[in-house]
């Protein structure tokens, strides 16, 4: 299974736009989930302090990796856009 002729054409700012929209939908699932863990700590619904802490890393560990990645996909697209 070969590459077609019209995938060879697209130019590059077609892969930089579907690779936006995908890192768009990358950062609104983990804000979902962000704000999903941050909801049941409002609730109350840690079932104990260990359950607490572990919800509070989930988090930190979560807004972590969107930070860091959201930094990494900067600075490729400065990168590309000095080129």
């Amino acid at each position: 299974m070969g590459i077609s002729r019209t995938q060879k054409e697209k130019p590059q700012e077609y892969y930089v736009h579907l690779g936006m929209e995908i890192w768009d939908e990358v950062v609104k699932e983990y804000n979902q989930e962000i704000n999903n863990l941050r909801l049941a700590l409002g609730n109350g619904s840690a079932e104990d302090y260990s359950h607490y802490r572990q919800l509070v890393g989930s988090i930190s560990s979560l807004e972590w990796a969107r930070d860091n990645l959201t930094d990494i996909i900067k600075k490729r697209m400065y990168m590309e856009d000095e080129d």
